[in-house]
């Protein structure tokens, strides 16, 4: 009698069990991979010094709005604000900073990217400058909170447009 009361406190925990587990909401996530487009809206700001050490040696500073398309849902036709700053001389050198993406529902995510840039003057005497790097997001609010995750950008810069492309897997 004992053994037959023990098997059905077992099956009684285990059935349980297995109710709160189809219960329980799963938030299992996964990895997204996406592409990502951005292009300068309008510059807030734009601080430059010319720091005397190198012929043509600048520390710029910046603050842009920018559009942005992508193949996941979660990250198209929205806003996103970059802080940026960059070290270059003549027009090449390193850059790096933060981007703030502003959702349709109101949750955001940050990230935090570095990379390199080269810039060329043209035989017109326009010029065009080169921008790549990596990117890693660093948080976020609601359904942002615990982004993981990052990627790759490539930008191109001229004159009258900016726009970088950007190659992102994230879990969320």
């Amino acid at each position: 009698m004992k053994g037959i009361t023990n098997i059905k406190g077992i099956l009684f925990v285990l059935s349980i069990l297995i109710t709160v587990l189809f219960i329980l909401p799963v938030h299992a996530t996964e990895k997204k991979k996406f592409t990502v487009n951005t292009e300068v809206k309008s510059n807030q700001s734009r601080d430059i010094v010319y720091l005397e050490d190198k012929p043509k040696h600048q520390l710029t500073q910046t603050v842009s709005t920018r559009t942005m398309t992508s193949t996941n849902p979660d990250f198209n036709d929205m806003e996103v604000i970059n802080y940026g700053q960059a070290d270059s001389i003549a027009g090449t050198g390193s850059h790096n900073g933060y981007s703030f993406y502003y959702h349709k529902s109101g949750d955001k995510a940050y990230t935090k990217w570095t990379g390199t840039h080269k810039t060329k003057i043209k035989e017109d005497k326009s010029w065009e400058s080169y921008a790549e790097g990596k990117i890693e997001f660093i948080g976020g609010t609601g359904k942002f909170k615990d982004i993981k995750g990052g990627g790759t950008y490539t930008c191109t810069h001229t004159a009258k447009k900016e726009r970088c492309e950007g190659l992102f897997t994230a879990e969320y």
